[in-house]
């Protein structure tokens, strides 16, 4: 499964529907795809109105990545607590703290992009 959460919201007119996708993409292509900022983002676009759409873009990671670390880093836990290797207690983990890394993970894949493409823009 994939875990993901909204970084970029933009809105996008033209003189016709084609031109204001066709300006969405041109965004996407300069601060995204031609910067090698494709790796965990996904984009959406949605035609609002007759001359306006909607670029949505969100940051994304791969749940079994986030499990994996955090299981890697409680059986280190485990393991400096009790100086063994297979007392890890497993079946006490608790699933808050990893939807909590997931967040913090995409916050921060998010805040930095989010700078990236603000540098680019000059803001």
């Amino acid at each position: 499964m994939i875990v993901g959460e909204k970084i970029d919201e933009r809105i996008f007119v033209g003189s016709t529907t084609k031109d204001a996708y066709l300006k969405a993409c041109k965004y996407m292509s300069q601060h995204y795809v031609g910067k090698g900022r494709t790796e965990h983002i996904v984009h959406k676009i949605k035609k609002l109105d007759v001359c306006k759409v909607e670029l949505t873009i969100y940051a994304e990671v791969e749940e079994q990545e986030i499990m994996d670390n955090m299981c890697s880093v409680c059986q280190q836990a485990n393991a400096a607590t009790y100086l063994t290797e297979n007392k890890y207690k497993c079946e006490m983990c608790k699933i808050p703290p990893y939807k909590k890394r997931a967040k913090e993970r995409l916050k921060r894949i998010g805040e930095y992009i989010v700078e990236e493409v603000r540098k680019d823009e000059g803001i």
